[in-house]
């Protein structure tokens, strides 16, 4: 199964690259990560950081699924907005994550800056406009939140919106600080920067089975790998072998 058909932008922006197995693997690693996209490629860069062996395990090419689809575009601000997660989760764990969420933008920044080559990293900000006059005041609802805790953002009235992007809206919330990023580049160029430090990558392989104990002996299409601990990072399609726990994927993009 494929997440994406048809022609993607992305991949067309540098040459398509051959990812091969190394001839020789870890006996142990510390960490084997399935899946070698967006998530699996940041979280082998965070261990090897640390000083822990990675190997990613991909069934299809690195690079290729949800990742080369991805908008590019970072934001802060989630798909729930801060007032509405604090009455799900209260409000001192909402402000955690979203103060999360703005630190991740920073350290992506971060990366970018320290790999060899492009990404097109820009900073944006980003804004959100009302679609009816119902709207506004859940946007001046949020505005005052983020402002009240110290997260960068405006609101523009209609006649400031209008001025400043030339269309006719109620009102907008505006949050700085975001950003923009060629996702297929930054990965690629980051896994590659992984691969120069001694990370391992797999592509066309498939995990068929765990066995589980002080070593796990990972189970493939093609090797045996021992490590002592597996990570999933296998977004849409869930995980080769058992459930998910905590969720229920039932769309895509």
């Amino acid at each position: 199964m494929y997440l994406h058909e048809g022609s993607l932008f992305w991949p067309t922006t540098m040459p398509r690259a051959q990812y091969t197995a190394p001839a020789r693997i870890e006996p142990v690693y510390d960490d084997v990560i399935v899946g070698a996209g967006m998530s699996g490629i940041l979280c082998a860069h965070v261990l090897q950081q640390h000083g822990y062996t990675v190997a990613l395990i991909e069934q299809h090419e690195p690079v290729h699924n949800s990742t080369a689809a991805n908008t590019g575009l970072l934001q802060y601000s989630n798909d729930i907005m801060l007032h509405e997660l604090a009455q799900q989760i209260g409000l001192e764990q909402a402000i955690i994550f979203y103060k999360r969420c703005v630190q991740a933008i920073d350290e992506l920044a971060e990366i970018a800056s320290s790999l060899h080559g492009d990404t097109q990293f820009v900073r944006r900000p980003s804004v959100c406009f009302a679609s009816n006059s119902g709207d506004v005041v859940k946007l001046q609802r949020e505005y005052k939140m983020l402002h009240e805790f110290g997260f960068p953002c405006a609101y523009w009235d209609e006649r400031k919106l209008h001025a400043t992007m030339g269309f006719q809206k109620d009102g907008a919330l505006v949050t700085f600080n975001d950003a923009e990023v060629n996702p297929y580049q930054f990965a690629r160029r980051l896994l590659d920067h992984v691969l120069v430090h001694g990370g391992h990558v797999f592509p066309h392989t498939r995990v068929t089975t765990v066995h589980h104990g002080d070593i796990l002996h990972i189970e493939t299409t093609n090797e045996t790998f021992a490590a002592r601990h597996i990570i999933y990072t296998t977004g849409y399609y869930g995980p080769p072998t058992g459930t998910i726990a905590v969720a229920d994927i039932r769309r895509s993009y």
